[in-house]
């Protein structure tokens, strides 16, 4: 789990001080890093102890484990704690994506991006024409926002939601019901955060 971005306007569970999502917006918290090294200690009973897929005291172990992250903190975090849950007894290190290695490193290296250029395989769908592209012509082409648009329980949803978040995406000005239903995602990723830190 990670911070949101920034907070819904009327969420209570959240410092409302601009500064502290300058710093903290978007960052990996304590539960993120569990949660991370839990998904590599699971990771590890189905493939290592169980498949044996991978023998975690092989000397070459770096030959065949290869990570690589953006350089974004959350991401290395992310891929540290991963790594600390599926190979504890391991040794990992850093370099960047374009570094010649000029000695034989143990365990495992994990590559960090370190240009300023955006790839789009580390980064989803951030600042990636093709994705708008195939979003919108999936909400163009999705019936069933029509369908929910026209359902007074739908309307009732989001209008809830907007008067519990103050969510602009969700307000009644400026946005059909079309709309304000195709960013519910945002609302349940916020949900979905607060929820794994037990808020």
């Amino acid at each position: 789990a990670r911070f949101p971005l920034k907070p819904f306007p009327e969420d209570i569970h959240w410092p409302v001080k601009s500064e502290f999502w300058k710093t903290y917006g978007g960052k990996l918290t304590p539960v993120g890093v569990i949660q991370h090294e839990d998904l590599g200690k699971t990771m590890r009973r189905k493939y290592l102890e169980e498949e044996g897929l991978l023998d975690p005291q092989d000397p070459d172990i770096g030959k065949y484990v290869h990570v690589f992250t953006s350089n974004s903190d959350r991401c290395l975090m992310s891929g540290q704690a991963f790594l600390q849950g599926m190979f504890p007894d391991v040794p990992f290190s850093f370099c960047s994506d374009d570094q010649k290695i000029q000695h034989e490193l143990t365990g495992i290296v994990m590559r960090v991006q370190c240009d300023k250029d955006y790839t789009p395989v580390l980064h989803g769908f951030k600042h990636n024409p093709r994705y708008d592209f195939l979003k919108k012509k999936v909400f163009s082409s999705a019936t069933e926002y029509d369908e929910w648009a026209k359902q007074p329980k739908m309307e009732l949803l989001v209008e809830k939601l907007w008067k519990m978040t103050g969510f602009l995406k969700l307000s009644p000005l400026g946005n059909d019901n079309i709309k304000r239903l195709q960013c519910l995602t945002s609302v349940k990723q916020q949900i979905d955060i607060e929820r794994a830190h037990k808020l």
